[in-house]
């Protein structure tokens, strides 16, 4: 039981390794080996064992097979013995056969490769041809894709043979023998003889000869290449890497465009997260707000839309900053009546003016002093002053101006445009000037 388990193990292991041997690619193979044929001779229904194994010489089968199909080989093969049978045979022979036939393979593409076969031809004994059949069962071990130990034993027949009278005495009756006085035949008999049937046996060595197919020519052959009808390379089994860049060809979204595996393969040149075939600006890196285009100065234009990429600007400038305003018209002065900080229209119309600069002048702050004439007291003056530099700033911001942009100052009866001395110099001091 322990020599049959380890039997079992050993066929097992043979059988369940799988390993290149003649196939679609390799479709002929070459064999030679020795052979044996152990005939089976009767003489009036009795089996003459003598009549088994009487070869000399050199036996021979030589061998050839072509793939036909997956399991399926079609056979060639010669056979040639010496045989040394008195007992049917006409003193030494050289018998010979040539066959054609087919090969059953049992495990396809095993280490331990098992077949059933069968053929049909001329077989050459008593130097007579005749139409014989041969059927049988054989494996091969394969050390290599190429290279195998193989073994067979077929049952043959032989059609046609006519039965033999042999006989042992001579015509006195008295045995033959040799020059040494020794019988010739002594464990034969006188009658009849029939040549029935012959089992065959045979082993030896078979090769696959040639290189495995390989229809894309890039080295690996088409039977350990995944895709066998494109140039591959063997990191990926055969299968196209065309751009290099580490992912095979099926599972890149990009095959001819060297990219990145966070991409499925895609390029992303400018390194920006976006790839190419999406980015508006491949080249250069920006954020996926603007496509992948940049923004150098961050005014939300594009640079390539930007004349002014490096300095913040405003779309109605093409990208760039507003030209200053004009500088603010502060020559403008507004007067007032004795003791009064109303507005007329007049002075309305100018600070009109003044607000529209302010308006354009976004940054520009301004001051607003205040003045009166020598009429009254000091302290009085001073408070009037400060009041017509309030009235002004409140029309200002009225008008929309920030408050915070206009500074009022009163400076009362202090530095005079004119002379105090006549009414007409006095009206031109209760004013309010702008710095």
């Amino acid at each position: 039981m322990k020599t049959l388990r380890t039997l079992l193990v050993v066929v097992f292991t043979f059988t369940a390794f799988s390993l290149s041997a003649q196939l679609y690619d390799k479709k002929w193979t070459i064999s030679a080996g020795a052979y044996f044929n152990d005939f089976v001779v009767t003489q009036e229904g009795r089996l003459l064992t003598d009549a088994h194994w009487n070869h000399k010489g050199v036996p021979i089968r030589v061998s050839g097979g072509f793939y036909l199909a997956k399991h399926w080989t079609a056979i060639a093969q010669f056979s040639t013995v010496k045989l040394d049978n008195p007992t049917f045979l006409d003193g030494n022979d050289l018998y010979f056969d040539v066959d054609l036939g087919v090969q059953w393979r049992f495990l396809y593409e095993r280490v331990f490769d098992p077949y059933l076969y069968a053929t049909v031809g001329g077989k050459s004994l008593n130097k007579e041809f005749y139409f014989g059949f041969d059927g049988g069962l054989g494996f091969n071990i394969w050390f290599t894709r190429s290279f195998a130990f193989y073994a067979e034993a077929a049952y043959g027949g032989i059609m046609g043979v006519d039965p033999k009278e042999f006989t042992t005495v001579d015509e006195n009756g008295l045995p033959l023998k040799d020059a040494n006085g020794d019988e010739l035949y002594p464990d034969a008999y006188d009658g009849t003889y029939n040549l029935t049937d012959n089992l065959n046996y045979s082993f030896g060595f078979r090769v696959c000869p040639g290189k495995e197919a390989d229809t894309d020519g890039d080295g690996i052959a088409d039977r350990d290449d995944a895709c066998p009808d494109e140039f591959g390379v063997a990191e990926f089994d055969g299968c196209p890497d065309t751009d290099g860049d580490g992912i095979q060809d099926s599972e890149d979204a990009c095959p001819t465009e060297a990219g990145k595996p966070e991409f499925n393969g895609c390029p992303d040149r400018d390194n920006d997260g976006i790839i190419d075939s999406e980015d508006a600006c491949p080249d250069d890196a920006g954020p996926a707000e603007f496509n992948g285009c940049p923004d150098s100065d961050g005014d939300g234009i594009i640079d390539k839309n930007d004349k002014c990429p490096t300095e913040p600007g405003v779309p109605e400038f093409d990208g760039c900053p507003p030209p200053p305003p004009p500088p603010l018209d502060l020559t403008i002065v507004v007067y007032f009546d004795i003791n009064k900080t109303i507005l007329d229209n007049d002075d309305k119309a100018l600070l009109d003016k003044l607000a529209d600069q302010l308006m354009n002048s976004e940054e520009s702050t301004i001051i607003a002093n205040g003045y009166t004439d020598n009429t009254g007291a000091d302290t009085y003056n001073q408070k009037l002053s400060e009041r017509r530099a309030k009235a002004v700033k409140d029309y200002l911001v009225g008008k929309g101006i920030a408050a915070e942009r206009i500074t009022t100052k009163g400076y009362g009866e202090t530095n005079p445009a004119a002379t105090n001395d006549t009414q007409e110099g006095r009206a031109k001091n209760r004013r309010v000037e702008f710095k």
